[in-house]
């Protein structure tokens, strides 16, 4: 059952093809980020610790989900500044991992492009 800080996988999926979908915030912790290769398929990275940066750039009154691997401290504690902040947001109850783990959609992330040297081979 969701709290007003926290949406199941299964109500979070429902809404994302709704008329005004949550804007979605992959917040793991850099390591575990970068030790797996996909994201839920709407999410954009937002890093923990940099809340208060990229925070600000939200546009108003849109509905904010944001995730971690479990869905305990780190999208706990980002899903409240943000709500500080003034935002709807919540975290992901369950986090990466419990969406998974229910068959939910993920992607990919993008591979970063490889460096090119004008006239040249990367």
């Amino acid at each position: 059952m969701d709290s007003p800080a926290s949406i199941s996988p299964r109500d979070l999926f429902n809404q994302l093809g709704s008329s005004v979908p949550p804007l979605l915030f992959d917040v793991r912790r850099t390591a575990a980020f970068d030790a797996d290769s996909r994201m839920l398929v709407t999410a954009q990275r937002g890093t923990p610790d940099n809340v208060a940066e990229w925070g600000q750039q939200i546009p108003a009154g849109l509905p904010v989900v944001v995730y971690c691997v479990y869905g305990h401290e780190v999208s706990q504690s980002v899903a409240a500044a943000l709500r500080d902040a003034g935002m709807e947001a919540r975290y992901l109850t369950g986090g990466i991992t419990g969406w998974a783990e229910l068959g939910l959609p993920l992607r990919q992330k993008a591979e970063p492009e490889p460096p090119t040297v004008p006239g040249g081979r990367a």
